[in-house]
């Protein structure tokens, strides 16, 4: 290999390093063999699950979050972007920085006026910002994935 070349491959390898994704190529003699053995492999990883095999609400626990609350029963809290928590997090239930304390409510998606009664979580930040459980998202027919808006009510 001319300087050149070793140079070229040189940055390109310190370049890649960076990323942490590959190892950067070792240059390659006559004494060394010419063939690298094959990567391991993690397997199980990055498999795509279906969102209806991380829900787990049972019948039950979606018809108590269907239920209808009386009007006068809600206070509403604000509005508020909302995105995805954490799917491994059962049950129906939204953190927010709208609230201090854990306490019952109930969400609205604005854009359909589907509502689930939810836990109202509290979360650090003083943004607009609020992370839905799964199973809260499933039952409002919301999309899974971007962001949506919604009303927070508590219950009195």
């Amino acid at each position: 290999m001319d300087l050149k070349t070793q140079f070229f491959a040189l940055i390109c390898g310190g370049v890649i390093s960076l990323t942490g994704c590959v190892k950067p190529p070792v240059p390659q003699t006559d004494d060394m063999p010419k063939t690298q053995p094959a990567p391991q492999v993690i397997k199980n990883t990055g498999a795509p699950i279906k969102a209806a095999a991380l829900d787990i609400a049972t019948d039950t626990q979606r018809k108590e979050a269907t239920d209808s609350v009386a009007e006068s029963d809600l206070r509403l809290l604000g509005t508020a972007v909302a995105t995805l928590g954490n799917p491994a997090e059962t049950g129906f239930w939204v953190k927010t920085s709208l609230v201090s304390t854990q306490t019952q409510g109930r969400i609205t998606f604005v854009e359909t006026g589907a509502s689930v009664n939810v836990t109202l979580i509290a979360r650090d930040g003083d943004g607009e910002g609020a992370e839905v459980s799964l199973s809260a998202l499933r039952t409002l027919n919301a999309p899974l994935a971007g962001l949506i808006k919604i009303e927070i009510y508590s219950k009195s």
